[in-house]
This record gives C-alpha cells, sequence and structure tokens, in this order.
C-alpha cells in the first residue's frame, strides 16, 4: 500500500522542528559523553601509564641497569614507554566514544522514525 504525500506545510514544520530537536538531543548527548570521557581519561591515563612505565622496567631490569650512567639515554626509555601507552590507552577511549555515540545516534535515529511512522 503507497502512503500519500498530503503535507500541510504545518506538519512538515512540525516534522523539521522535531528532527531538529533530535539532533540537538544527538549533539548533547555526545557533548556529555565526550566531557565525561576527557575527565575520566585524564585520571585514568595517568595511573595506567605508572603501571606501564613500573611492569617496563622491572621487565628491562638488567637493560636499565646499565643505563644508570648515562641519564640521558634512561630518560628517553622511560618517554617513549609513556606516549606509547598514551597513545595506546587514547585510542582505545576514541573508540569507545565513536562507539557510544553511534549506538545513541542509531537509537535517537530510530526514535525519530516511529515518531515520523507515526
Amino acid at each position: 500500500m503507497i502512503k500519500s504525500f498530503d503535507y500541510s506545510k504545518e506538519k512538515a514544520l512540525e516534522e523539521i522542528e522535531a528532527l531538529d530537536l533530535g539532533v540537538k538531543g544527538i549533539e548533547k548527548t555526545y557533548e556529555k559523553l565526550r566531557a565525561n570521557l576527557e575527565e575520566e581519561y585524564s585520571s585514568v591515563a595517568v595511573g595506567s601509564v605508572v603501571k606501564k612505565v613500573i611492569e617496563y622496567v622491572r621487565e628491562q631490569k638488567p637493560y636499565l641497569a646499565s643505563l644508570i650512567n648515562k641519564p640521558d639515554e634512561l630518560n628517553s626509555e622511560i618517554e617513549s614507554v609513556m606516549q606509547q601507552s598514551l597513545i595506546k590507552n587514547a585510542k582505545l577511549e576514541i573508540e569507545k566514544t565513536n562507539l557510544s555515540f553511534l549506538k545513541d545516534f542509531h537509537a535517537e535515529f530510530e526514535s525519530l522514525n516511529n515518531t515520523q511512522a507515526s
């Protein structure tokens, strides 16, 4: 069965307004998630990096012992491990945020679709 396209201008404007509100809701949700993620990441990342550095130091103890008299090389090694850990954590958190945003966007889009279908 084909539905007719007898939309009044008012009805079309109402639907456009509903879509705009839905998009604004999605944007607000995204911004909240992003802010929460940034706050959480800042505290989690520090602990994670420290843990990784400690693990790495334990694994590399003999090598690091040889660097005792070479402080520049030792600092370089520590910075390298910290950077690698931060990059890995940042990529994971970005992926989590993207998945969460897509899930919320899909749910909101379905909700708007259901509203229009009614």
